[in-house]
């Protein structure tokens, strides 16, 4: 996912500028699941890293085995989809989630307006049901809906963060 791949090359570009001998470990779940992160947390753990940087499929479900990993002195950053607070030391947003779904909002009304038409069909396809940050936008988007009366809000579907799953979810919307 580009996203985590320029947040990895920020990591390596401000582990230099810091100290060169910081080893960035850069991994995910061979399935995007909590399930799959709660094992590369118990990896991680056994190999005593100095702090976890992780972006959550699951808000709730990481804050156990985070815990422990904060219990054995390992710091622990939530950045994008956030942790529960009881399973991180901070959390960093990477912008406003009101600016993301007034963006996406307006991003919307500007197709429907470029197609000529007085009103359209939106859909949302999202990553994951249980991707915090994501469902923060959603829920902006459709506080914000009332004030575009053009836009018409069909659907909200998920590809689980997975590119064939959400290719079909993307045709499915475009069938309907």
């Amino acid at each position: 996912i580009g996203f985590f791949e320029a947040a990895y090359k920020g990591a390596q570009e401000a582990s230099k500028e810091i100290k060169d001998d910081i080893k960035i470990i850069y991994t995910g779940p061979v399935t995007p699941t909590a399930e799959g992160q709660i094992e590369i947390v118990n990896s991680l753990i056994s190999q005593r890293v100095d702090a976890i940087v992780i972006s959550a499929n699951d808000s709730d479900a990481l804050v156990p085995i985070l815990k422990k990993a904060r219990q054995r002195g390992i710091k622990v950053v939530s950045f994008d989809s956030g942790v529960a607070e009881p399973g991180r030391d901070v959390h960093l947003n990477p912008s406003s989630n009101e600016l993301i779904g007034q963006i996406n909002v307006d991003l919307a009304s500007d197709a429907v307006k470029a197609s000529n038409s007085d009103s359209g069909d939106i859909a949302i396809l999202s990553a994951t049901p249980t991707a915090t940050n994501q469902n923060i936008w959603i829920e902006k988007i459709k506080e914000l809906l009332p004030q575009h009366p053009e836009l018409n809000l069909v659907a909200t579907v998920y590809g689980d963060d997975l590119a064939d799953k959400s290719y079909r979810e993307a045709q499915g919307l475009i069938k309907t």
